[in-house]
């Protein structure tokens, strides 16, 4: 009788990324100390280095493989899919983090993680049509973080830019994000009526 040894493969996960996510929220609040003078500035500049590095070196070492299993390979379970909306959030944290650690300085780094985001968020529009045909679930929450991130980033660029009609510009984004995570809000109560949001439910 033949038998085959299935060999466990370890290696970098899309789920690592989330170490990005805390250490930049963990550089952003030392950010906010140091503005008060409660700690040394050093802190907050130390964690966004070492932030930089977790979130770009994964992505230089599986971007290309990530491509081809995109390209050639079964995409995503339909349930997992929202969750590539996580992506968005790595460069509007880390730009986050930049601005606070630098006082709101915009100069050649922030743009690059702003153009890092937008980036991000162009593609996740080419993927809409995709999550429409999704049935409501728990990964759809995966939206409201990186949204929410995102908001804020540009909320800092319109401050920044002040383009004319800088005041309607904020209003604008502030309500879009409220108004996209009270839709999720509201389906995700009307899925758990209906007995079809968790599975132990049904």
């Amino acid at each position: 009788m033949n038998t085959r040894t299935v060999q466990r493969q370890v290696g970098i996960t899309p789920n690592m990324f989330g170490i990005s996510y805390g250490l930049a929220g963990l550089a952003t609040c030392w950010g906010y100390a140091a503005m008060l003078g409660v700690v040394p500035g050093l802190v907050a500049d130390v964690l966004f280095i070492v932030t930089a590095v977790v979130w770009l070196v994964p992505h230089a070492l599986t971007a290309g493989r990530w491509l081809f299993r995109l390209m050639f390979r079964p995409r995503l379970p339909a349930p997992l899919l929202p969750t590539l909306a996580i992506e968005i959030a790595p460069p509007a944290l880390a730009g986050l983090a930049y601005l606070v650690i630098t006082h709101d300085r915009f100069d050649a780094v922030a743009l690059v993680f702003g153009g890092f985001t937008a980036l991000a968020v162009i593609v996740q529009l080419r993927l809409i049509p995709v999550y429409r045909r999704l049935a409501f679930g728990p990964a759809f929450w995966s939206f409201a973080f990186p949204y929410a991130a995102v908001a804020t980033f540009a909320l800092h660029w319109i401050k920044y830019g002040r383009p004319v009609g800088y005041t309607v510009w904020a209003w604008v984004v502030l309500l879009a994000i409220t108004a996209f995570i009270a839709v999720l809000v509201a389906k995700t109560t009307a899925a758990l009526a209906r007995r079809r949001f968790l599975p132990q439910l049904q």
